[in-house]
């Protein structure tokens, strides 16, 4: 299988009550971006830094691939894999450009190659290469420290993302930036992105599926629509407040729920809204006189159609 697969994995620390990690058995596909969530020492990040081989797991077995990463050298896993933290980790003594070059500059890239990436990577992430390429990390801000974070993780353009609640230290409005453009990256680049967060809102507004965890244990994974509408047991419907439909509303993206349109004309008059957008704007679009339905655009094209209906009853029957 591509993608990751954790396979009875157990991770004990000495002299702990209990595991980290305890018997998860999950499957994260290729190109898809999974969510774990849950309260601190849930062993959420346990699991993200045994991807890696920050931690070695007890027991079980980690598959990047259909390979055994037991199987590969740590610094050549590591290479295959970006990853991106809380506390960013630039090199202050490094440009922003050096920062970006670590890893290529290992790999032996031409500095041609190189030089083009960085400035490839920087406009990605929307730091014009003119202005920020020489600046040191200390003359950046934080939401600009996390986006070159983000560009050096992806500077040899692996497959998989590890994320460690790499938005946590940044202030509410560029947390919520730094979200829509990760929404956007993954919309275009398709990276397998196994992301960590303790924020209920963050992890159902990117996440296509979401492992919910407590003491170890995965206790729930599905995708965020199914975990509000049926949440497993108590712990989870109280995680993630489903009861609260209007919030639900609020964090619900639009392409979730939409019934997906082939090649086609806009209905004139018909309004739109953009696919990452959340159900609670088109509920405001749907309850205007006349309009009985709302086009969801990607990249400027016709890719789904919204009812009033189908808002209403946002529940992933089917799924």
């Amino acid at each position: 299988m591509d993608g990751i697969l954790f396979k009875q994995v157990t991770k004990r620390y000495p002299h702990a009550e209990r595991p980290a990690v305890n018997d998860v058995s999950i499957e994260v596909p290729a190109g898809s971006f999974v969510v774990l969530l849950g309260p601190s020492g849930c062993g959420k990040t346990t699991l993200l830094k045994m991807v890696n081989r920050l931690y070695e797991p007890t027991s079980g077995a980690i598959y990047l691939n259909g390979v055994d990463i037991r199987q590969m050298q740590a610094n050549v896993l590591r290479r295959q894999i970006g990853y991106v933290i809380q506390q960013v980790g630039l090199f202050p003594h490094m440009t922003v450009a050096e920062n970006i070059a670590v890893v290529p500059e290992l790999l032996h890239w031409s500095r041609t190659q190189i030089d083009a990436r960085i400035d490839e990577l920087l406009t990605l992430v929307h730091l014009p290469p003119g202005e920020y390429r020489a600046r040191y990390p200390s003359q950046l801000s934080g939401g600009q420290q996390q986006r070159v974070g983000l560009a050096r993780a992806l500077a040899v353009d692996p497959a998989v993302m590890l994320m460690d609640e790499p938005f946590g230290a940044i202030d509410a409005i560029n947390r919520s930036n730094l979200q829509q453009e990760m929404i956007a990256l993954q919309n275009s680049l398709h990276k397998t992105v196994l992301f960590v967060t303790h924020d209920v809102d963050e992890a159902l507004r990117l996440a296509d599926r979401i492992v919910v965890m407590r003491e170890g244990r995965v206790v729930q994974y599905a995708s965020p629509c199914d975990l509000l509408s049926h949440p497993v047991d108590e712990f989870v419907r109280q995680l993630l407040d489903t009861d609260d439909r209007i919030r639900q509303l609020s964090l619900m993206r639009a392409d979730s729920v939409m019934a997906p349109i082939g090649p086609a004309p806009q209905v004139e008059d018909q309004p739109t809204i953009n696919a990452e957008d959340h159900l609670r704007q088109a509920l405001s679009l749907l309850l205007q006189p006349g309009i009985r339905a709302v086009t969801v655009m990607q990249d400027g094209q016709p890719v789904g159609r919204l009812t009033l209906e189908q808002v209403q009853r946002a529940g992933c029957e089917g799924e």
